[in-house]
């Protein structure tokens, strides 16, 4: 389809993931039945060679067009394909089906073309490209001098640190090492206090507060308001009239 119409799909398939916060929704939108995922993953593959690992993971409509499969070229639609991705991410039943689909290495990929990193160099590449770490978030200092990339690519960039951030928080809590060090420092943690200690701090406040009291001045008394004079009576005079005795 033209670029016109692939860009309203994607916004309008970023638009319905917005009601994954639903576990019923969540559960439709990530379906194999429905094919969302799948149809997301076809617009960010590319002609990269995956290792056997995640070859066998990916879905054959993605990958079947092989050494001739172009990634999504359009930023616009591009971006709105990986911001419907990072709003599944924030379901856990879409997270696992990330996993079984083998999203991960492809996201991967997507991520180093837009930053304009050859696959090639990634280090931990074993087999193919799918190997290696996910690609982190940016440094403070890159921010600071800007990623010189279209507003659409930061954009993009920008939903896939939110898709790997919600990866790094569920290993943590599925018991990674993020997990390890909360569950020290729960372990580290202070007794909760008993009933009599409890008390005892209470009474030590309400001391600490008589102690105050007593200590403080006494507030001054305001003088009683003077009522208004009575009105007077016709023919009457009043204390400030004058009367002439001559």
């Amino acid at each position: 389809p033209s670029v016109v119409r692939r860009r309203g799909i994607a916004g309008m398939l970023r638009n319905c993931s917005f009601v994954v916060d639903q576990p019923d929704k969540a559960k439709f939108l990530a379906s194999r039945e429905l094919g969302l995922i799948t149809a997301l993953m076809f617009r960010i593959a590319g002609p990269e060679p995956l290792d056997a690992d995640d070859a066998a993971l990916v879905p054959p409509s993605v990958v079947k067009l092989r050494d001739a499969k172009v990634r999504e070229p359009d930023p616009l639609t591009r971006q709105y394909v990986l911001e419907a991705l990072a709003l599944l991410a924030s379901a856990r039943v879409a997270r696992e089906e990330f996993r079984a689909l083998g999203l991960y290495p492809l996201l991967k990929l997507c991520h180093y073309q837009i930053e304009g990193i050859d696959w090639r160099d990634d280090e931990g590449a074993a087999g193919g490209a799918g190997g290696g770490g996910m690609v982190g978030a940016r440094l403070p200092e890159d921010e600071e001098e800007g990623s010189g990339l279209s507003p659409e690519d930061d954009a993009a960039c920008e939903a896939i640190n939110k898709i790997v951030d919600f990866i790094m928080r569920e290993e943590a809590e599925d018991g990674g090492e993020g997990g390890k060090a909360g569950a020290a420092a729960i372990e580290d943690a202070p007794e909760p206090a008993t009933e009599e200690e409890e008390a005892a701090a209470a009474a030590r406040m309400a001391r600490r507060r008589g102690h105050s009291s007593a200590l403080a001045p006494e507030p001054e008394t305001a003088a009683p308001p003077v009522p208004p004079a009575a009105p007077k009576a016709e023919g009457e005079l009043g204390d400030d009239d004058m009367v002439d005795v001559d």
